[in-house]
Formats: C-alpha cells, sequence, structure tokens
C-alpha cells in the first residue's frame, strides 16, 4: 500500500501532496485464516504450537481457537498448556424421539451463530491487521464426532450448516495416520472410532477444499508446511 505520511498523518492517493512530505510504502501482508482438524491423537495442538513459534519468530501476529469459542475472549496469543476442554464423548442414547433431535438442531443453530458472530467480532479484524489465526476443530465436529456435541438429527442438515451458513477458514488441513499410530498417541477413541472420522473426513473433501497432511511428520516441519501454503495466498 502506498501511502504519504506528512506530520504524524496519513495522506492517500488522490488527495493533494504537501511538499516535503515522507513517501512510505507498506509491504505488510494480509492475514490468514486457518484450520488444522483431525482425529485424537494427530497432532492439532502441537503443530498449533509449532505454527505459533515460527509465526512469532517470523514477526506475524498469532491466535490460537479451540472448537466453540467464547465471544468474551479473543484468540489467544499463544496456544495454552491447557487449550481447553474438547466436546466430551458421549455415547448415542439407545432410543432417539423427536424432541432429542429438536434440541440437536436447536444446538446447531447456536453455534452457528456463536462461530459466526466469534468470526466478525475477533476473527475477521485480526486477519485483516496482518495475523494468523489457527482454529483446532471449529464447527467440524457436527460432521465427524456429531455424538461428542449431542447432534443426532441429520448429517445432511448439519452438512448445509457447517457448508452454507457457517464462516469457516478458507484453509483446512486435516492431519491424517493410520488408526493404530493415532491410538498409539491417545486412547480416547477406539480404533473403530478413529477409522470412522477418517472416513468421514475422506468424504467431506467432496464438500470441502480439504488438503491432508501426514500427521507422522514433525510438528515443526507441518507448520512450516501449513504457513507457507497460507501466507503464499496472500502475498
Amino acid at each position: 500500500m502506498l501511502s504519504i505520511r506528512e506530520r504524524g498523518n496519513v495522506v492517500y492517493p488522490g488527495q493533494t501532496v504537501p511538499r516535503g512530505s515522507e513517501i512510505v510504502v507498506s509491504t505488510r501482508q494480509r492475514g490468514a485464516f486457518a484450520a488444522v482438524l483431525g482425529p485424537d491423537g494427530s497432532g492439532k495442538t502441537t503443530v498449533a504450537t509449532n505454527i505459533g513459534e515460527v509465526c512469532r519468530s517470523d514477526g506475524i501476529g498469532f491466535g490460537y481457537v479451540h472448537w466453540r469459542p467464547s465471544l468474551r475472549q479473543a484468540p489467544h496469543p499463544s496456544v495454552p498448556r491447557q487449550e481447553g476442554h474438547p466436546p466430551p464423548k458421549q455415547r448415542r442414547p439407545d432410543q432417539l424421539g423427536i424432541s432429542e433431535k429438536l434440541l440437536s438442531i436447536a444446538r446447531l443453530l447456536r453455534s452457528v451463530l456463536v462461530f459466526n458472530m466469534y468470526f466478525v467480532l475477533r476473527v475477521a479484524p485480526m486477519v485483516r491487521s496482518g495475523s494468523v489465526v489457527i482454529a483446532d476443530r471449529w464447527v467440524f465436529n457436527y460432521l465427524v464426532q456429531p455424538d461428542s456435541v449431542r447432534y443426532y438429527a441429520s448429517h445432511a442438515l448439519a452438512l448445509l450448516a457447517c457448508r452454507r451458513l457457517t464462516a469457516r477458514p478458507p484453509f483446512l488441513f486435516v492431519l491424517a495416520a493410520e488408526p493404530s499410530v493415532l491410538f498409539a498417541r491417545k486412547q480416547e477413541l477406539t480404533i473403530e472410532d478413529l477409522q470412522r472420522e477418517l472416513r468421514q473426513w475422506d468424504q467431506l473433501k467432496k464438500s470441502f477444499n480439504i488438503q491432508f497432511l501426514d500427521a507422522t511428520l514433525a510438528p515443526d516441519l507441518l507448520a512450516r508446511r501449513v504457513l507457507d501454503q497460507i501466507l503464499a495466498n496472500h502475498r
């Protein structure tokens, strides 16, 4: 951006240029919003931590959002050691009535509202200022781990809400590896659950611009790959 500075003020193109003014060229690039996704044990938090470290070393602002955010809190400037509680692992009730399904839809719509407001009020201003904001999970648990968010209604409805109604990161990176590898790292889900979630991610690439990354690679290498890609699109 080209601007002209005079006595502490900025005069933009089209305005009268006083004699002796200082021409200033700003090379600051626009920031980016990306999501690091994948099953439990894939290393989302570790990769996000490394992205934050690379951003700080390169002089780039950084923010981190875990799951459904609080409107009262801006993205964390670093990944907290205790990043907050992920959606608790819930079991689908044996019998589902119409009331449970209606409550599921209400929770989904409430989440859509929260994510959209958070994006407008918290994420978008940081991206405009040149920062990188990384989301962990974002709204996608409604599609890949619906029981964890007590969503028991139609998958097609959740897909519509996530794809058409919710502000989402333009860059989606899914960390994936063999279920046995992920299970060895973290035993929150069974191998069968991990297989099911990986299949879900594979199916979702038809609806979203998802890029799969090898979760067995070093976290610092994955972090640099993510950053290089998202920032290359804003230079």
